[in-house]
């Protein structure tokens, strides 16, 4: 880079302007720190370079331009980002250092911690002495309440708790705690009391009630480790009472269904450590059932409760699931279905539970052939399709894969999973005709890079020819969004975004000229695609670009103000010159762009 072969050889000046002292010094400890890290994971990538110039691409969670310039001995930095607008910035930092580096220079390794000023040292001081202070009237306090009498101390925790309901919790826990693990029916009256709720509790209110509530889970794990069998009850008490609590919550934070998941976790342990007799099914099938949310893991629970009652659990779910297809005949299951389609799918709801159920329980038999068999004699859905193709791939069938998928897709069109599921199986078993299609199809519904280049992908291995092919996606663009954005007369977007995946900046800049319309961020992309020698061309397609962000633009003005830095990089002195004293003449009345504004000229 810039013709130096080792350090040694860059002149002492550019030594001195990308030192670490210096860029610590420009952009501050915090964001050298920064700036340092971006550089150690190589975020940063030169673009060009001419001379003391040079232009860089630094990755973060977005991608910003950086372009770093010595002149006179100083170093000249701008960013694309927000904050780089005016402050020295992180990807300022990364930039400095990469290019340091390239030229030779090895780290220094300087301190990022220099020593405190002396009006740190005093800040520092004074913070400890207030700390101690604190500490101390704490401990004096603290003092006065031990030395209180009990009843008066009682009298007054009382009076507290009466007007502060999380400290009513605190003591009502406390005093469950208390109680001695023999007398269960007292544990569960404890229990009842703590999660008792009145009406109906909104997003605040769930989240309110569920911090009170999460204080049955230190009596749980009490009763856990006194007697599993015990615990195992209170933890289902626990359940049913949060399930009336669910059916009249509006838990949008999930505040409550995370303490449902904690105290199930805990109704599991119980299980390990105490397996249920095989009675206890009906139980816990109960609880199934009442859950407003269906949260509940049935794997987990039948891991958990061992081998008897699994195989009762097998027994009950297909006699149920028999009985359930014994009583609706095939027209009838069409009508839920459609039923469900349009909102009343509370038929289809209990079909589709006690299917899965019967499902599981033949797949942890063991069962290949019985849970096919099934899944084929009951189709109901899309879903229900994909399913059966996935568990075929599963089990390495893939020709019944593919028949299925093709019988899925053709009654089922328009399903995304039918689609996919159909592609994914032609593209494994070398059915290349079909794959483009079907990738064909996709494009055509949403023009996307993703689906352009997949198309190309499927079109070489189908043996087309793909550059006359992607000659003809060209053509199918251009009347595309002719069709699709009549109102917007010339809308050239599909296809520019096309050419930027392929690399043809050229044939992109061509089509955006005046007359090509497309969006601002596709501009920008062309205008960074050129190199230093055509920069000239950037300038009007970046003026279009500020011509659409800043009738929408509100202060701070931070996106805007990027085009504007931006923008001006691309032009010579008088040019940049000109145009930043027409934006300030024609934005005068918007102090906060102007003041952005001045702190960029200040910067060139």
């Amino acid at each position: 880079m810039a013709g130096y072969a080792s350090w040694s050889e860059v002149p002492p000046e550019w030594q001195r302007a990308l030192s670490e002292e210096n860029l610590l010094e420009c952009a501050g400890q915090a964001v050298f720190a920064r700036g340092l890290a971006y550089y150690a994971k190589h975020k940063a990538r030169l673009q060009d370079e001419d001379g003391d110039h040079s232009h860089w691409q630094v990755h973060g969670t977005e991608t910003y331009f950086v372009d770093v310039a010595i002149r006179n001995s100083q170093l000249h930095v701008s960013c694309t980002c927000p904050y780089g607008i005016q402050d020295f910035c992180k990807h300022m930092v990364a930039a400095c250092l990469t290019w340091r580096a390239h030229l030779g220079g090895d780290r220094m390794g300087v301190k990022l911690a220099p020593a405190p000023t002396a009006r740190q040292t005093a800040s520092a001081a004074a913070n400890e002495k207030r700390k101690a202070t604190m500490a101390g009237k704490r401990d004096a306090l603290r003092a006065f309440v031990g030395g209180q009498d009990a009843a008066a101390l009682a009298s007054r925790l009382w009076a507290w708790a009466e007007r502060d309901s999380t400290l009513m919790a605190d003591l009502k826990t406390w005093a469950a705690l208390s109680q001695p693990m023999s007398d269960p029916q007292a544990m569960k009256a404890a229990i009842t009391e703590l999660l008792l709720a009145r009406g109906f509790l909104d997003s605040r209110g769930s989240s309110i009630y569920a911090q009170k509530a999460r204080k049955v889970l230190p009596l749980l794990e009490q009763a856990r480790q006194a007697d599993a069998v015990q615990a195992r009850q209170l933890c289902e008490h626990t359940l049913r009472r949060l399930y009336t609590v669910c059916a009249l919550a509006d838990d949008s934070n999930g505040d409550i269904g995370d303490l449902l998941h904690s105290v199930m976790d805990l109704l599991f342990d119980c299980l390990e450590a105490a397996p249920p007799p095989d009675a206890w099914l009906d139980t816990w099938l109960a609880l199934v059932k009442a859950d407003p949310w269906g949260l509940w893991r049935e794997d987990a629970v039948l891991d958990f409760a061992g081998e008897a009652m699994a195989q009762r659990y097998a027994a009950k779910v297909a006699s149920e699931w028999a009985q359930w297809v014994k009583a609706h005949p095939p027209a009838r299951q069409a009508k839920a279905s459609r039923d469900a389609g349009q909102g009343f799918g509370d038929l289809d709801w209990e079909r589709h539970k006690l299917r899965d159920r019967y499902l599981v329980s033949l797949k942890r038999q063991g069962d290949v052939q019985g849970a096919l068999d099934a899944m084929r004699a009951h189709l109901a859905n899309a879903g229900e399709h994909s399913e059966l193709v996935a568990y075929c791939e599963s089990l390495d069938k893939m020709r019944e894969a593919l028949q299925y998928a093709q019988a899925a897709f053709k009654l089922y069109p328009e399903d995304p999973r039918c689609e996919a599921d159909l592609l994914r199986c032609c593209e494994r078993d070398g059915w290349d005709e079909e794959a483009l299609a079907l990738r064909r199809r996709q494009l055509e519904r949403m023009p996307t890079v993703q689906h352009y280049q997949a198309v190309l992908e499927a079109a070489g291995r189908a043996g087309r020819d793909v550059a006359q092919y992607r000659a003809q996606l060209y053509e199918w663009a251009e009347r595309h969004d002719h069709k699709v954005w009549t109102p917007a007369a010339g809308y050239v977007g599909t296809r520019v975004e096309w050419l930027l995946a392929d690399g043809n900046i050229d044939e992109a800049l061509a089509l955006v000229q005046p007359l090509g319309r497309c969006a601002p961020a596709q501009l920008r992309r062309i205008a960074r695609g050129l190199p230093k020698a055509r920069h000239a061309e950037a300038v009007p397609l970046m003026l279009r670009v500020f011509d659409a962000a800043m009738p929408g633009a509100s202060s701070p003005y931070h996106e805007v103000l990027s085009v504007v830095a931006e923008t001006a990089g691309y032009m010579s002195a008088p040019e940049r010159q000109q145009w930043l004293q027409a934006l300030r003449l024609k934005y005068k009345a918007r102090r906060n762009f102007i003041q952005g504004l001045e702190a960029l000229a200040a910067k060139a």
